[in-house]
């Protein structure tokens, strides 16, 4: 029983939760069944919630330390906050793939592109040293 309840709760599982809303906005984007409002929204959308789910963590850790889901949250929180990158880029993607070069390059610097591009890159650091051989790599602290 021990072995499935780990199996159900481990980071492969919880890796396929993750990647599904992307998958079906990959396969309807490939298909041609969805729009590009829908898919930046969606990809947007999941890429904040999945920021604020790995940022929030700690705090709810602190303030049930008892409390399973706390604890859950903190061990499992570099998925999310990959999660939240891979949703970023594939949002990124998107929007160059729809996007005119041209276009991409004279909106660059309006308020909400910009901040856009920012968590981008932000992100970019972020997701490069979240593997487990960089965290080796960088120890514990």
């Amino acid at each position: 029983m021990d072995k499935i309840i780990s199996f159900f709760t481990g980071k492969y599982i919880l890796w396929v939760i993750l990647a599904i809303p992307g998958i079906g906005a990959t396969t309807k984007f490939l298909t041609g069944e969805a729009n590009y409002d829908m898919l930046m929204h969606l990809t947007g959308e999941f890429a904040g919630r999945f920021l604020v789910i790995s940022l929030i963590a700690t705090p709810i850790a602190l303030l049930f330390p008892k409390g399973k889901i706390g604890k859950w949250l903190v061990r499992n929180r570099r998925f999310f906050g990959v999660g939240a990158f891979a949703y970023t880029l594939l949002h990124t993607i998107f929007y160059l793939l729809e996007v005119p070069l041209e276009k991409v390059i004279n909106e660059f610097f309006e308020l909400g592109i910009l901040t856009g591009w920012t968590a981008f890159f932000v992100f970019i650091p972020l997701a490069m040293t979240s593997t487990d051989a960089a965290v080796r790599r960088m120890g514990v602290r």
